[in-house]
């Protein structure tokens, strides 16, 4: 293990309890806890570094077989001894050993490697020498505590400290990644590698250094990341990892320390996926020490799985085929006795070991997959149990599995197949329905659909008159009202369906389930842009409701339903709530970091822009587009490099198609792979019309809440004076008084008060807006008061405001705008003030600093007040706590 997982936890609990035991002088010892690979060995290299010490006095190696011989680890140095049967002697012989180690100021430190084979006699030598602080004791052991163990028995001296290495959190993998990178690495990628990697070190360095060789590890450098990534930005473009002899190599080093037991619980639970405690139990298999090590984790079904997925994929692959079938015969053995069915990773593993299943079995294993939301495991199952050419139930649930893996293409190819030759109206019904879902996210080929809906038209219309036929006829005109407003929705030029279009479908008991909730991701989708952002949300939790029960309606669009939940939750300020929702999805496991990253970082950036962050939002609105190329499942792609530019826009000033004119034109950017498909989105081409890029005749006054955002960021940077008589300030009051929510409502109060001249009422709608959490305008407020009160000659309170603006600027990362910018300005000391303000600092009261400088006492007081009135204090006492800004003002 590379010392270099230490920079991610030199804050860390363990890091600061082994160094204190290090470094105190009093007789201690430690008692270091973690699973193969957990990083033990370099916490203490680390701390070893830190203390100025190069190696360990002695470093002893235990192992099974010397576990079972007296004085067995001690053995290399007690070669001068005739017979070790004396323990007094090999005390002696050991401390001669570490007397000729050259003195140190630091104390000698003896580290024990797999400390929990340490022999009875070894483990009391040591003891001794700690307890008479002739070394520092630190036993590394894989494991958890047992009293009767020799390790249990170490740690009950009140001389050790017990200390538990627990797996990489995001944060720490993140560091380690991004020191062997060298660079940024993306924020999926951090999430992707820590559920391959469960937080394991070893995994952590080793996957990186595959990937990279592999070619999987990708740096781009085509996207503006900003400042904080100038040389772009790393990107893992896939987690299906080559097994290579790196990999192959750690995984055999774990099953090499592990004992038998723990050995054949391992390899199981990476052919068979994760298994019941009862089936473990049953086989008198090793696993609780595991689960303490971190190598193993409890999932709340009282199941058990390897925390690597990694360590799954890698030790499946070296289980020779004999031993795969016996594990496989054990396990069913135990299942039997349990009277317990087969989950759906154990089905795959017996087809695997050559076992025969029904179709329907594997089906019904294949679905129970789909039902935790397993999409890979679903997709194994089909394809080793060649369901799409058993049955016409079998190619339509395999069109399903790829659907919800985001392969429309696949799925259309299955499903055409499929048109061609079923004749079950009610399978011709279901073939054609996915056929509608694969092409509405394929993209907006509207011939294509329509040459579907017509095929579609034909087929029914040769139907005999019967119930089932009746109910074909009906799911067919269905769809064609659907296509009719999925076309107006997501159209250059359309006409948005009326409120009542809608809410005729989403009330009609009689229209299918998937079609409600795509009609129901159309009308949030014209409420969403239309600023209508509570009735948006009440649509989109509707539409959450309905998808909630069916794992491959989620696959589909819950992506889409987490982004237009989080873009309404922003523009109504509900931004603790919208933080709250992308949180339950920033890397919530393997669908969410590999589905939803993308639309996840989008969201992240939005909250950025709308706070000030520009730069932050720059480079994640980059990450996005990023990340999109991969999967797009909102489809948003277009969305989010429209957004990027509009970050760039936002750093500088941002004018708008309405009041003054449109923008002009600029030449549109070469297109990305992946980005066709969202390009006649209503987002998508919403935020063209704000960047001065829009389609056709649209214009932003088309997207009232995009002409919003464009509007306010565009007055921000003015003095009031310049906005007298501004139609633009009067449009601004006018689309936030018919919008929803607090932001709406606050950046109206904002509008207003710009109008007047006192400074009381901004100030207060700071303190409102601060309660809010929207403290970019919060911050405006501050400093458009603050302003005033120095125009009345209030000096000091506008130092006193301006240093409260200061702060949450500095706190909350905000860029602040030219206005902003020039207020914070005032605040700022001359090179002669902050000369003064650092020697009243250092405690020379006004005559000694006036010697010092050779000039009057007068001069010095004049000098203060004014440094007062900046900061809005009022006495010396209070320099010690304001912050200060040093300008270069004369």
């Amino acid at each position: 293990m590379n010392a270099i997982d230490y920079k991610s936890r030199r804050k860390s609990s363990e890091y600061q309890d082994l160094l204190h035991v290090v470094s105190t002088p009093e007789p201690s010892g430690a008692l270091v806890l973690g699973g193969v690979g957990m990083g033990k060995t370099s916490l203490v290299d680390a701390v070893m570094t830190s203390t100025g010490l190069s190696e360990p006095a002695m470093t002893l190696y235990c192992s099974p077989t010397l576990a079972a011989v007296p004085y067995g680890v001690l053995s290399p140095y007690l070669d001068a001894l005739a017979s070790v049967d004396e323990p007094v002697q090999v005390l002696r012989e050991i401390n001669h050993v570490l007397a000729s180690v050259p003195d140190s100021d630091q104390p000698r430190i003896v580290v024990v490697e797999d400390a929990q084979y340490l022999d009875a006699q070894s483990c009391f030598v040591l003891s001794t020498l700690m307890e008479n602080a002739a070394i520092k004791l630190i036993a590394l052991a894989a494991g958890v505590l047992e009293s009767e163990s020799i390790v249990g028995q170490l740690a009950q001296s009140p001389l050790m400290s017990t200390i538990v290495v627990q797996p990489l959190d995001v944060s720490g993998i993140r560091t380690v990644a991004e020191s062997m990178l060298g660079g940024t690495l993306s924020e999926s990628s951090v999430g992707t590698i820590h559920r391959l990697s469960g937080g394991n070190p070893s995994f952590v360095e080793a996957l990186i250094a595959s990937s990279l060789e592999q070619g999987l590890l990708i740096r781009d450098k085509e996207m503006d990341y900003g400042p904080s990534a100038p040389q772009g930005i790393w990107l893992l473009s896939q987690d299906t990892i080559g097994v290579d002899s790196r990999l192959t190599n750690l995984v055999s080093e774990i099953q090499r320390l592990s004992t038998e037991d723990e050995r054949r619980t391992l390899e199981l639970l990476a052919l068979g996926g994760p298994a019941p405690k009862l089936v473990l139990d049953c086989g008198r298999l090793d696993y609780r020490r595991m689960i303490d090590a971190g190598q193993l984790h409890e999932l709340p079904d009282d199941t058990v799985a390897l925390a690597s997925e990694l360590h799954r994929r890698v030790l499946r692959l070296m289980v020779p085929a004999q031993r795969s079938a016996e594990l496989y015969d054990s396990w069913q053995q135990c299942t039997s006795e349990l009277g317990m069915e087969q989950s759906a990773s154990h089905v795959l593993w017996g087809l695997e070991v050559g076992q025969s299943f029904p179709t329907e079995r594997i089906l019904d294993a294949a679905s129970s997959a789909l039902d935790e939301g397993n999409y890979p495991l679903a997709w194994e199952l089909c394809r080793a149990g060649n369901v799409a050419h058993s049955s016409g139930h079998g190619a339509l649930f395999e069109a399903d599995v790829l659907l919800g893996l985001g392969r429309f293409e696949s799925a259309r190819n299955i499903l055409l197949r499929f048109v061609g030759t079923a004749k079950a109206p009610h399978l011709l019904t279901s073939a054609f329905s996915q056929l509608l879902v694969v092409v509405t996210n394929l993209g907006n080929n509207l011939p294509l659909m329509r040459d579907y809906i017509q095929q579609w038209k034909e087929w029914v219309s040769s139907l005999p008159s019967d119930a089932e036929s009746a109910k074909a006829v009906m799911d067919q005109q269905f769809a064609q009202q659907l296509l009719d407003l999925w076309v107006r929705v997501n159209s250059i030029d359309g006409q948005f369906p009326e409120a009542k279009e809608f809410e005729r479908i989403i009330n009609d008991p009689n229209f299918p389930d998937e079609g409600q909730i795509i009609a129901r991701l159309m009308y949030c989708d014209a409420e969403s842009v239309m600023g209508h952002s509570e009735r948006a949300l009440s649509i989109a939790r509707e539409a959450i409701e309905l998808i909630s029960d069916d794992p491959k309606i989620r696959a589909l669009y819950e992506t889409r339903l987490m982004f237009l939940q989080c873009w309404n939750l922003l523009q109504l300020g509900e931004n603790q709530k919208a933080q709250q929702l992308l949180d339950t999805y920033r890397y919530g496991g393997e669908r969410f970091g590999v589905q939803h990253q993308g639309a996840v970082v989008l969201m992240l950036g939005l909250s950025d822009l709308l706070q000030g962050r520009n730069q932050s939002a720059l480079r994640r609105f980059a990450e996005a587009v990023t990340e999109l190329r991969f999967g797009d499942p909102a489809q948003v792609l277009t969305f989010a490099r429209n957004l990027h530019a509009m970050a760039h826009e936002f750093g500088g000033s941002l004018g708008t198609g309405t009041a003054s004119g449109a923008l002009e034109s600029k030449p549109e950017p070469p297109e990305l792979m992946g980005e066709t498909p969202s390009r006649q989105r209503v987002f998508a081409r919403a935020s063209a019309a704000t960047i001065g890029r829009p389609q056709g005749s649209e214009k932003l006054k088309d997207f009232p809440v995009f002409e919003r955002m464009a509007l306010a960021h565009k007055i921000s940077h003015l003095p009031d004076e310049e906005l007298a008589g501004s139609k633009d300030l009067r449009r601004l009051i006018e689309l936030c008084d018919e919008h929803e929510g607090t932001k709406s409502q606050l950046l109206l109060q904002l509008s207003k008060y710009r109008a007047q001249s006192e400074p009381q009422p901004l100030e207060e709608l700071a303190q409102k807006a601060f309660r809010s959490q929207e403290v970019l305008i919060g911050v405006e407020a501050l400093a458009r008061a603050a302003v005033r009160y120095s125009e009345a000659g209030e000096s000091r309170t506008c130092g006193t405001l301006l240093r409260q603006a200061s702060r949450v600027v500095n706190e909350q990362r905000i860029n602040p705008n030219k206005y902003v910018a020039r207020a914070l300005a005032l605040t700022e000391l001359t090179a002669r003030e902050a000369e003064i303000v650092q020697l009243a600092l250092s405690g020379k009261n006004n005559a000694q600093i006036a010697r010092v400088l050779t000039v009057s006492q007068r001069t010095v007081e004049g000098h203060l007040y004014r440094v007062f009135s900046k900061l809005g204090i009022s006495e010396r006492s209070e320099l010690v706590v304001a912050e200060l800004d040093f300008g270069t003002a004369q």
